[in-house]
């Protein structure tokens, strides 16, 4: 919660009361079968400025990661479908999810 917190604070100097976007944040650790995933979150920012945004969270953290990609929808609940998919996919295919 603390890092969904952190994330949510680095963007919020780009984030209007309005935001239209929902997102979440992965990256994959390929060599460490693991995929680091945010929750969904309410955004206007640019999408290099949350991808950054995100990595230098996984830096902070000491994490090592690969490609980063924060998907875009326009609702909460498409977000959330996304997210979950995502994991059963990378679930699927032997990978870690790591909630940060």
């Amino acid at each position: 919660m603390k890092r969904l917190l952190l994330i949510a604070s680095t963007l919020i100097a780009a984030t209007s009361a309005n935001a239209a976007d929902w997102r979440y944040c992965l990256a994959s650790a390929t060599d460490d079968h693991k995929v680091y995933m945010s929750e969904p979150f309410q955004t206007d920012a640019p999408m290099s400025t949350v991808e950054e945004a995100f990595a230098r969270l996984l830096a902070r953290s000491g994490l090592r990661y690969g490609e980063i990609q924060c998907p875009r929808s326009e609702s909460e609940k498409s977000a959330l479908t996304m997210r979950d998919h995502a994991i059963a996919f990378n679930r699927t295919n032997g990978n870690e999810i790591a909630k940060v």
